[in-house]
């Protein structure tokens, strides 16, 4: 009970467990001097009651707890006016009810239910993605909002000791282009989550502890992060890491759902990995046939080359080169034997200038494993399935590591030339890194 001014008349035991304070030592002092974290709104909701006479009825509010269930009691109040024979109001009656549960309860089936709803939109959104790509977006965009996360990133496994960023959402572009291709060796959770197949949780303060390599990089709204592979046939095809700025979002509670996110987006990758690779070996085929008819055909070689590499950026690649011998190369020593480009195409025209630059200045080994010139010579293919971070970082000219990057050389695929029984040189195509996952 308070009297008109909100100062403590009288308390019973269960409000003083309440407050922590004995039942007379509350008498004469203000609702607020007891309890000075009390929500502004419910001390004018009593002054209004004291003002018009009003009963108020089930007043919900919140206070914050350490010892609470997420943080916070949930409160409910009633109240009523006291009046004297004069019809004025001297005193105000106030019940509190602990609701906590109630609201827990609730707060629990409200998010079941948007949890569902988000799952069956990343379902119907995945259903729609065909290709790996479309996938990558799906998954990044829509399973990063069905978590509640504020932000993710996108990882595939390029071999055993790199890892590449397929995607991101949520980030600058300062922030992740440092990391678009980084070593297994770091301390990282999606490290672990992809070496040991499983997902990993931690609040901010944790990663200080755990992952000392990826404490020094989060942003300053991350509270916590998960990390979730991707996995389909005992396989890892990608994993989704999530920054959150809630760091309960993390919590035992949320993680069955972040399982369930995470399994829908493998399924959907799986099918999508093998609709382009399909999809490539059409394309391949397709190629290999209007090449050999090119080939075939043509006595125009400017015609014949330009129609090769046009065929190859429309079909299987970013860009592309044909090389063919140098004078003399039948007569040289294997050694000095030289594969010359003779033509270069690429999707972006403002590229080509780097890519035949990068051509000229830094020949391959004619002695390599690797080479045009061994490719030439063995009339068979070659595939380099990936330039690692470290194997770019060990060229020593910093202009080649440069140009390299520029053009987002990811691995490279050289195959003969041939015409009628005869090699007439070799069409080389790297595949870009955005093309990793393939």
């Amino acid at each position: 009970m308070y009297d008109p001014a909100l100062r403590f008349v009288r308390v019973n035991g269960a409000f003083a467990q309440l407050t922590g304070l004995e039942p007379e030592l509350h008498v004469g002092r203000t609702l607020w001097d007891v309890l000075p974290t009390i929500p502004p709104a419910l001390v004018e909701a009593y002054r209004s009651v004291l003002r018009t006479g009003q009963p108020l009825h089930n007043f919900q509010y919140a206070v914050e707890a350490a010892d609470a269930p997420g943080g916070r009691f949930h409160r409910q109040a009633s109240a009523f006016g006291v009046c004297d024979e004069r019809g004025a109001i001297t005193a105000l009656v106030v019940t509190i009810e602990d609701v906590t549960a109630q609201v827990l309860s609730e707060q629990a089936r409200q998010a079941s239910e948007a949890r569902t709803l988000r799952l069956q939109d990343l379902t119907s959104a995945l259903s729609r993605a065909l290709t790996v790509q479309e996938v990558h977006e799906v998954v990044l965009e829509e399973a990063s909002r069905a978590a509640g996360a504020y932000a993710a990133t996108l990882i595939v496994p390029v071999d055993d000791a790199t890892l590449f960023v397929a995607g991101a959402t949520g980030y600058d572009d300062e922030v992740i282009r440092p990391w678009q291709r980084f070593p297994t060796t770091g301390r990282f959770p999606v490290v672990d989550a992809i070496r040991e197949r499983r997902a990993v949780y931690a609040t901010a303060a944790e990663l200080s502890g755990s992952y000392p390599d990826m404490a020094r990089l989060l942003q300053p709204r991350t509270r916590a992060v998960a990390a979730a592979p991707l996995i389909s046939g005992g396989r890892v095809l990608a994993a989704l890491t999530l920054s959150f700025e809630d760091e309960q979002a993390t919590g035992p509670g949320h993680q069955a759902f972040l399982q369930a996110v995470v399994a829908q987006g493998a399924q959907a990758l799986e099918r999508a990995r093998l609709y382009d690779e399909q999809r490539r070996a059409h394309e391949r085929a397709a190629l290999l046939a209007q090449v050999s008819g090119t080939l075939s055909t043509s006595l125009n070689v400017r015609v014949t080359l330009d129609r090769i590499t046009a065929l190859t950026i429309e079909h299987v690649a970013d860009w592309c080169v044909v090389y063919q011998p140098g004078p003399d190369f039948d007569h040289l020593p294997p050694a000095r034997q030289r594969l010359l480009p003779v033509a270069v195409a690429h999707r972006d025209a403002q590229k080509i200038a780097t890519l035949q630059a990068l051509l000229r200045r830094y020949p391959s080994d004619p002695d390599s494993p690797i080479s045009n010139e061994h490719v030439y010579r063995s009339g068979q293919p070659v595939f380099v399935p990936a330039l690692s971070p470290a194997t770019i970082d060990a060229f020593p000219s910093e202009e080649r590591r440069s140009m390299i990057r520029s053009l987002g050389l990811h691995s490279l695929i050289t195959v003969p030339l041939v015409a009628n029984g005869r090699t007439l040189g070799c069409l080389g195509w790297p595949r870009p890194a955005r093309n990793a996952p393939s």
